[in-house]
């Protein structure tokens, strides 16, 4: 018996190594957006909520590459709380997102679409020498300084 609990306890230790999605690797809930927080105008898309600037993750709850995005993302997203610039995010597998997910093309995820200031519209999250954001810690840091975010 000794040995099933211990052949037990090792699956269940190597699917949190390997399944960080299911603990840790999820997005905050109060960041979740569905389409009825955007407006789509001649084929733009907008955030409804006035003065907001910030990014969305596109992303789908079975990516390995968005449960590891997550952590960051929610530690971003508490460090901004109280600005104008969010952390939002979006399930791509959930129904009330399809409209807004497909208006903006979303094909790999994660995804990340940058909010402009100005206007709220949804749009590519590139570097000022227009390359694409890169998906890690260091990549959002660049960003946000780039942005003049703090």
């Amino acid at each position: 018996m000794g040995n099933i609990d211990s052949k037990e306890q090792k699956q269940q230790q190597s699917r949190k190594q390997l399944g960080r999605g299911l603990e840790g690797g999820k997005f905050l809930k109060e960041s979740h957006r569905t389409d009825e927080d955007f407006k789509i105008e001649n084929g733009r898309v907008y955030l409804k909520q006035k003065g907001a600037s910030g990014f969305i993750a596109f992303y789908a709850p079975w990516c390995h590459f968005c449960t590891e995005l997550a952590p960051s993302w929610n530690e971003y997203a508490e460090k901004m709380k109280g600005t104008s610039f969010n952390f939002l995010a979006v399930d791509c597998t959930d129904m009330a997102t399809n409209v807004v997910a497909s208006s903006l093309n979303i094909r790999g995820y994660p995804t990340i679409k940058y909010i402009e200031p100005k206007t709220g519209e949804v749009v590519a999250a590139e570097y000022k020498d227009g390359s694409s954001l890169m998906r890690n810690k260091e990549g959002i840091m660049k960003f946000l300084k780039e942005k003049n975010a703090f």
